[in-house]
């Protein structure tokens, strides 16, 4: 080896870290200008090539993911629409009766409402503070993968904004048969 490097002249072995894609691009633009500049042109070995594609890949997957969220968000907030939906009409008569014994209707939207919230609340704490246990026990029964343990992955803030908002709409969409059904006499509905 040594032989073959001194007929070729001399070598420059230069390894570089840096902490982002840019800063590689960076330097790579700078290193090649240099050499450039002085005539030569250098066999260089970087990893941006490979880095750019794994951004390219990182910024695909936030997008999937929120994408997967937003669609199990609006599937939550259907599943807990239709269930007020048919839950209205077995509670019809109970709140045409509540009616009748001088309940006002606010009260009844409002317990409805604090009913529907205090479900999806505790669902989606519950949901919460029990993500990692279950992480953690089903990646120890898959033996094939080795995945990383739950204390080292965190839930984007994107993520949890996104189910709670369709918490929070599913909640209003709770809310609409109740305030439908709550316009009609009670008379009507305890026939």
């Amino acid at each position: 080896m040594a032989a073959n490097l001194m007929d070729n002249g001399y070598h420059i072995h230069l390894l570089a870290s840096f902490d982002s894609t840019e800063e590689v691009e960076k330097f790579a633009q700078l290193t090649d200008a240099y050499y450039t500049a002085q005539g030569r042109s250098p066999r260089t070995f970087s990893t941006l090539t490979l880095l750019k594609d794994i951004n390219t890949l990182n910024e695909f997957q936030v997008y999937v993911r929120i994408g997967i969220t937003v669609s199990c968000g609006i599937i939550l907030s259907f599943i807990i629409g239709t269930i007020a939906w048919l839950e209205y009409r077995q509670e019809s008569y109970l709140l045409a009766l509540l009616q009748s014994f001088g309940t006002s209707k606010l009260i009844l939207l409002i317990h409805t409402f604090f009913e529907n919230f205090l479900l999806v609340t505790v669902g989606l704490f519950s949901a919460l503070f029990s993500w990692e246990y279950i992480y953690d026990q089903l990646s120890s029964k898959i033996s094939i993968l080795t995945l990383q343990s739950a204390a080292q992955i965190s839930i984007p803030q994107t993520d949890i904004s996104i189910l709670f908002i369709a918490a929070s709409s599913s909640v209003l969409i709770a809310m609409f048969p109740i305030a439908i059904g709550l316009r009609k006499p009670p008379g009507l509905i305890l026939q």
